[in-house]
């Protein structure tokens, strides 16, 4: 009897836990249903995915959590950057340590910082009001890839009249970068170099370059790369150089020693170099300032990638002001809060139609295999322009 008691309570219990569990799986399904009208999709971080990244439902963003600081918007395009496909990290830390930490500490975070969209809140006392659409930039890991974002007030500015809502989307981050670069050492006839000029920065690079006053030269790839540098006409023919076909060292010093208004480079923008293997291959810091002939007495060369050493430099710099950086060289470090002062400067370039990013693939926000191929080419450095994502329709279609 104590037997057949014993196992009446082991299937009896068997019996709880099979209903608990498909309790539970149907209250997962319905109340996916029942909270779809208040959720949003968004992009994260997943390991386990292709291209590290994934379609995520989220519950819908909350006003009371915007608060007096941030505004509600709704995405239409947001932009992607090789720092997105590098799990927010890009080379800041070894590469040893970035796998088993890096990445680990990322997961289910948002992806992206670059939007452009349109007010669906926004504090009292505040320039913005619900319908006007803006671009900028999201917090770390909070997502501009998703339907709606928070966006803090002093990370956006009005969308430029003269771009569409993809090239705006495309120009935050590249363009703050090259602003908050070039403009400390950029005056009208400055000399500037930018290698990787076909790239996301620095196809913006030398735009801005250009809008300051500079006189710009050019490094780039053959054939795609050529054509979107030529197109953009900020360095003229003879200032451009393809790394592939020219011998870059030759070629640079004859632009330096021609006629006219050359001279050497006051500043070198250099987006390649990294402690990636192979973007770091072609040597360009050793080959610009080994022999002092390319760059002026009081030039500086600048990366936007480096080592986790110069990293931990940079962002002593950025943090407290010392400079531990060797004379006329520097690891600059992107920063986002207190940027809409840029964000306006930037918006009136491209007003003034000197400053125009290219989109060189819109990509459905939708089409999740898309995106994540997307990553996988931003992560292979070949890009030229700027990838975007279409969250929606443009308001005015």
């Amino acid at each position: 009897q104590n037997h057949r008691t014993r196992s009446v309570q082991k299937q009896f219990k068997k019996f709880v836990v099979v209903c608990c569990v498909r309790a539970r799986m149907l209250t997962g399904l319905f109340g996916t249903a029942m909270t779809t009208a208040s959720s949003r999709r968004e992009l994260v971080y997943r390991r386990s995915c292709d291209g590290g990244v994934a379609i995520a439902n989220k519950l819908a963003l909350s006003r009371s959590k915007a608060g007096k600081s941030y505004l509600i918007c709704k995405v239409v395009c947001a932009g992607l950057n090789p720092v997105d496909a590098k799990y927010l990290m890009g080379d800041k830390l070894p590469q040893w340590i970035d796998n088993i930490i890096g990445r680990r500490s990322v997961e289910g975070f948002g992806v992206g910082f670059d939007f452009a969209g349109i007010v669906e809140y926004a504090p009292e006392d505040c320039q913005y009001k619900v319908g006007d659409h803006v671009f900028g930039t999201t917090d770390i890991g909070t997502a501009s890839v998703a339907d709606t974002c928070y966006v803090p007030l002093h990370q956006v500015a009005s969308k430029p009249e003269s771009l569409t809502f993809a090239e705006a989307a495309a120009l935050p981050l590249v363009g703050l970068t090259a602003l908050q670069a070039l403009k400390p050492h950029c005056v009208e006839g400055t000399s500037v170099l930018v290698i990787g000029a076909s790239g996301g920065v620095g196809h913006v690079a030398m735009q801005v370059a250009k809008s300051l006053g500079a006189v710009v030269t050019a490094i780039c790839g053959p054939r795609e790369g050529m054509a979107l540098v030529k197109s953009i006409g900020c360095a003229s023919p003879q200032n451009i150089v393809d790394y592939v076909n020219d011998d870059v060292k030759e070629s640079l010093l004859k632009i330096v020693s021609g006629d006219g208004d050359q001279k050497l480079f006051d500043i070198c923008f250099d987006t390649v170099t990294s402690s990636n293997e192979s973007d770091a291959a072609a040597g360009y810091p050793h080959l610009i300032t080994k022999d002092g002939d390319l760059l002026s007495e009081n030039g500086i060369y600048i990366t936007i990638g480096g080592t986790c050493f110069s990293w931990i430099r940079a962002g002593v710099k950025r943090i407290i002001g010392l400079n531990l950086f060797p004379k006329n060289k520097e690891l600059f470090w992107i920063r986002f809060p207190h940027s809409s002062r840029e964000l306006l400067q930037l918006s009136k370039f491209a007003n003034e139609k000197s400053l125009k990013p290219k989109v060189s693939r819109e990509i459905l926000f939708q089409d999740e295999a898309a995106i994540q191929a997307a990553m996988k080419d931003l992560l292979g450095r070949r890009v030229k322009g700027k990838l975007v994502v279409r969250v929606a329709p443009d308001p005015d279609i």
